[in-house]
């Protein structure tokens, strides 16, 4: 059953997500990051200075403490916004292509990003200045998905070039490879306790991974 319809102004809506406390949504399209309540359907709307029919919005996601929001562009830019003020706060900078996945850090400290096509690094970001901490090297084609494991001391990331990769936040280290999948990786999630992944992938699957943190990664502290 549809509870309610929230409609934009102009193009299409490519990313949405809840705020922490379920009282807000954020959306990105065409040009702009709109911020939704959910009961008033009342909508605040993001917009930075030089707005272009190119600069889609591609991804979005709240801060752990839902005071800020971050979207991800077409343009290869990320932006840091004050959920309150509808302030950009700061602007990330260094990747080459559309900006197909962002994520925060559960303690909200950090930021992960994933870009498309030959762009196919993850950079690891501090959301304090703005400035890069290391790039993840490792897939061959564009990221198409990334978060933050609980603890926050992993990461697993989805590519277009078919795998899946779990990722060592502090070196930036590759620890596992998962290359079950036929076809490009969408979406990845971890489960609420780390203990377990999932997978979409165009190959028409989803997949269950799971992790025994104590036997394959005994110097782990999950």
């Amino acid at each position: 059953m549809e509870a309610k319809r929230f409609e934009v102004k102009r193009g299409g809506v490519n990313a949405v997500c809840f705020s922490p406390d379920g009282r807000y949504i954020l959306a990105g399209g065409s040009m702009i990051t709109s911020l939704w309540d959910v009961d008033s359907q009342e909508v605040r709307r993001f917009e930075h200075e030089h707005n272009t029919f190119t600069d889609f919005v591609c991804s979005v996601c709240f801060s752990p403490d839902g005071n800020y929001a971050l979207s991800g562009y077409d343009d290869s830019t990320i932006r840091l916004w004050d959920v309150k003020s509808g302030r950009e706060i700061r602007q990330f900078k260094g990747h080459r292509r559309s900006i197909n996945t962002v994520s925060f850090s559960p303690d909200g400290r950090y930021i992960l990003s994933g870009a498309n096509s030959d762009d196919n690094f993850i950079r690891l970001w501090d959301v304090e200045d703005g400035k890069k901490i290391r790039d993840f090297l490792g897939h061959t084609f564009g990221v198409s998905s990334i978060c933050f494991s609980p603890c926050g001391r992993y990461a697993l990331s989805g590519s277009h070039d078919k795998t899946i990769r779990l990722w060592d936040i502090e070196s930036g280290r590759e620890i596992r490879r998962f290359e079950m999948h036929t076809n490009k990786i969408c979406s990845v999630n971890f489960s609420p306790d780390g203990r377990y992944a999932l997978s979409g992938c165009e190959d028409k699957t989803i997949r269950l991974w799971e992790f025994d943190w104590d036997w394959e990664f005994p110097d782990s502290k999950n």
